[in-house]
């Protein structure tokens, strides 16, 4: 009986200890790192906390510099992807769109123009190539207009000068590095005028309808607002199985329906126009 106590405890032991030998180990640690894109910020940052949350050992890290940076960090190896809000001609990255940005025409709420809701093709472009310095010109009270533009290097403003301009005329005036910097402005100080993604409106500043066509989701979907453009995360060369497993995150369908909305984006899956560039 004790001998068959021993021989059974003893399988046991030696059953433990092949199962503790065969347990698989616990997968590396990864580090995904992005650059680039301010407007893209808010989306990214938010695919990166809930990225992590399912995968512990990866790490998401997600920093701004504007398009034009990220794209020469990926380029040179730096970081991982590059947010971009405009498509690069750089042969040697690989594409990734995530999700379609509206762009829109913002402005500081004052008494001075609070009747302006909507601003026509050519006023748009008479005051972001300093032709329209006043907006008693468009129709509210005497205030002078003052421009905030992004830097050169912003995705936002190249964007937005391709779409609504024809090409980079914008009068030259206040630069602010970031779109965040730029909300902040717009909110503080009478007078000044700017283009911010939709991730970026908020019921402290006004956002202009283009047109008559008011910049929602719906009108962006058919192309009767035509300031929109792709959102991209770029990679260079073969892309690591965690950086593809992040791309394929973050434009998975249940991603794009629970978050997007919510932050001023539109679901590539939603889109029922589609642009080259």
């Amino acid at each position: 009986m004790l001998r068959t106590f021993v021989a059974a405890s003893v399988a046991v032991l030696l059953a433990l200890v092949a199962c503790e030998h065969h347990t698989a180990p616990p997968p590396p640690k990864v580090t995904l790192s992005i650059a680039g894109s301010t407007a893209l910020q808010p989306l990214l940052q938010e695919a990166a906390a809930r990225y992590m949350k399912k995968h512990p050992n990866v790490t998401v890290t997600v920093a701004g510099g504007g398009s034009h940076a990220g794209l020469a960090k990926v380029a040179s190896g730096e970081v991982t992807f590059g947010a971009s809000d405009v498509a690069s001609d750089d042969s040697s990255l690989q594409d990734n769109k995530i999700a379609v940005v509206g762009l829109a025409v913002m402005a500081h709420k004052g008494a001075y123009n609070r009747g302006i809701d909507s601003l026509g093709s050519d006023e748009v472009r008479d005051i972001f190539r300093g032709a329209i310095k006043n907006w008693s010109e468009l129709g509210g009270d005497d205030q002078p207009i003052v421009v905030i533009n992004r830097e050169k290097s912003s995705g936002t403003r190249a964007a937005f000068a391709a779409l609504a301009l024809g090409g980079d005329t914008l009068v030259a005036g206040e630069e602010q590095e970031s779109s965040s910097a730029v909300q902040a402005m717009l909110r503080a100080r009478p007078g000044t005028i700017s283009y911010l993604a939709l991730s970026y409106h908020d019921d402290t500043i006004a956002t202009m309808s283009y047109d008559r066509v008011a910049p929602t989701p719906e009108n962006i979907m058919i192309n009767h607002y035509p300031l929109w453009a792709y959102e991209h995360l770029y990679t260079r060369g073969t892309p690591s199985e965690a950086a593809v497993d992040f791309v394929a995150f973050a434009t998975s369908g249940k991603f794009q329906r629970e978050v997007l909305p919510g932050l001023g984006f539109i679901a590539l899956h939603d889109m029922r126009v589609a642009r080259e560039h």
